[in-house]
């Protein structure tokens, strides 16, 4: 029996879930699937370093290989933190992150709870007032997997990846089936002004031919 390929789980267990897009993916789990599939290499990934390197390269059955020079380096862990005098409440960030890490309310002030920070950056760019900052986490020997990152951390980003993906494409088939049903209610309301119309003219026709008959 040949030996069973590896799948997106297993290589998708070697990512960080950072889930910054250095590799050129949305997210981990999205790289992991395109390393399973044979479309991607496996030195994508900065933040893995060497653990994630040597990781891949075991599971893949090929040789270990230096972290590719078109995805940068690797930074110290951060987490973003909000100037909160200065946010709009414009939502962007919220948006744009990753794991559902940012909190807050249209027109109100956002915050961002640290211990679901990933230190993705991906807040940064679209925050308009440039109001979100960037905080370097102490490093610790915890016996992390990723040096600054505890796999139970990568576990619990990985969830909350995973759920926010399952939210949002629930919230697109809704407004689909919304957008469908507007679309069915403004056809038969159309449809409707249309018989009517042409009722009136009907209506009208009949009217003048029974005057021409009476003259």
């Amino acid at each position: 029996m040949e030996p069973s390929l590896p799948t997106t789980s297993d290589f998708d267990r070697w990512l960080p879930q950072i889930h910054c897009t250095q590799c050129g993916y949305p997210g981990c789990f999205e790289y992991a699937e395109a390393m399973a599939d044979g479309k991607a290499n496996i030195n994508l990934c900065p933040p893995g370093e060497s653990v994630t390197l040597g990781g891949l390269a075991k599971l893949s059955g090929s040789d270990p290989k230096n972290l590719s020079g078109e995805v940068g380096t690797a930074s110290k862990r951060q987490y973003a933190v909000v100037d909160e005098p200065n946010c709009t409440g414009c939502t962007l960030c919220i948006q744009a992150c990753p794991v559902d890490a940012i909190v807050g309310a249209a027109k109100y002030m956002h915050s961002v709870i640290i211990s679901f920070c990933t230190g993705c950056e991906r807040c940064l760019p679209v925050c308009p007032v440039d109001c979100i900052l960037l905080e370097p986490t102490p490093k610790a020997d915890r016996g992390s997997f990723w040096k600054e990152y505890t796999a139970e951390e990568a576990m619990s980003s990985r969830e909350r990846y995973r759920l926010r993906k399952l939210r949002l494409s629930q919230e697109a088939e809704k407004n689909k089936l919304q957008s469908s049903t507007l679309s069915t209610s403004e056809s038969s309301v159309l449809r409707d002004e249309i018989l009517e119309a042409v009722s009136r003219v009907r209506k009208r026709r009949l009217l003048l031919t029974q005057q021409g008959d009476n003259d």
